[in-house]
């Protein structure tokens, strides 16, 4: 079966990564009009875009909810990179409640549940057998990034290999050219230091050079896996440490290049309810989505929307005791109306460039 597939037709509630909340998820749902058992009075149907887990209290949960409402045909999930990331074995950023840490690294500390060991195989199965995007002649729905070459490549092969292996011999491919190019063996050089951060910050800056950069693009743009499933990104003229590692580049607003006129529905952007612009680097670099309101539509024709407003970050609120910011949302369609799980709801109207011609 294809990794791009065809979306649901009627109405839909498109629900933003979720990372572990089950609390949240069961909320949203309810206000949605979901019952017990997920069904919809209205035949509505559910849309996950993704990053289901990881970081947040009840991941199993999560997975166990979402498998069951996929099975009934009462949902549909595209993979996002923190499925990917547990595809490949890439431990870290909360998957450690279903990945054990490599030897010598320490476990992580998040308070997510672990999976019991029975599940694990249903959950790696589940993650391997969903599709990359859906589409219909309406709606476009993808978890970072709409990239036509590379949907094309993927709808045109059937996906008869695992996704964790497909991403592994992309990856293998843009290595290779890489080696043949002479950029990867200054690439790993600087790596030793820069990646793992065991210098200084001082003589870290010093070590990242171009090659580095290009090479870390060349694995992204030149995977179609990882670049629909954590975007498009570009080189800095500076290094910063995010996520646990020093990097030499940073995501781009691939939104203000999409000239296509389906509008496009995507996660993985951490939304927050601010638009005052970053003035510094944060985990991934500048905000893409300074300037941005928070309910505003995205992109060249304004026709893409990012639902994803950072219920990642409930985690740290609790360990900090603090109050926190980020929620759970859905868009439903075709009423183009945004619904919070703490009851909110935003009618943020139709895609398309505003009547002003501006944009």
């Amino acid at each position: 079966m294809s990794l791009v597939r065809p979306l649901f037709e009627g109405p839909i509630d498109i629900v933003g990564d979720i990372h572990g909340e089950y609390d949240a998820l069961v909320r949203l749902l309810q206000l949605l009009g979901y019952d017990g058992d997920g069904v919809n009075a209205e035949g509505r149907r559910l849309v996950f875009l993704g990053d289901l887990v990881d970081r947040g209290h009840d991941s199993p949960a999560v997975m166990d909810l979402v498998i069951d409402l996929v099975d009934r045909d009462l949902a549909q999930c595209v993979l996002g990179n923190h499925e990917l990331n547990i595809l490949v074995d890439r431990y870290g950023h909360g998957n450690g409640w279903l990945l054990d840490p490599p030897d010598g690294k320490p476990a992580e500390t998040y308070d997510s549940r672990r999976a019991d060991e029975a599940r694990r195989r249903p959950y790696l199965r589940f993650m391997e057998g969903q599709p990359l995007a859906l589409e219909n002649e309406a709606l476009r729905v993808v978890h970072a990034c709409w990239d036509g070459p590379s949907i094309d490549s993927l709808r045109e092969a059937a996906s008869t290999e695992r996704i964790a292996a497909r991403s592994k011999c992309y990856d293998d491919a843009t290595l290779v050219g890489l080696a043949q190019d002479g950029v990867l063996q200054s690439a790993l050089a600087a790596e030793r230091v820069v990646f793992h951060a065991v210098a200084p910050v001082e003589t870290a800056q010093a070590m990242v050079v171009p090659a580095h950069a290009e090479a870390e693009l060349a694995r992204q743009h030149g995977n179609p896996i990882r670049l629909l499933t954590e975007g498009r990104a570009r080189s800095t003229t500076t290094s910063y440490f995010g996520a646990g590692r020093w990097r030499t580049t940073e995501r781009i607003p691939w939104w203000n290049t999409y000239r296509d006129h389906q509008p496009v529905v995507i996660g993985h952007f951490w939304r927050a309810f601010s638009s005052t612009p970053a003035d510094r680097y944060g985990v991934f670099g500048q905000d893409v989505l300074a300037g941005v309101a928070p309910h505003d539509w995205m992109g060249l024709r304004h026709n893409v929307y990012c639902v994803d407003y950072s219920v990642g970050k409930r985690h740290l609120a609790r360990r900090r005791r603090q109050a926190n910011d980020g929620k759970l949302a859905a868009l439903r369609f075709p009423e183009w109306q945004v619904v919070h799980d703490d009851g909110v709801a935003v009618d943020i109207g139709p895609p398309g460039i505003p009547a002003d011609g501006a944009g």
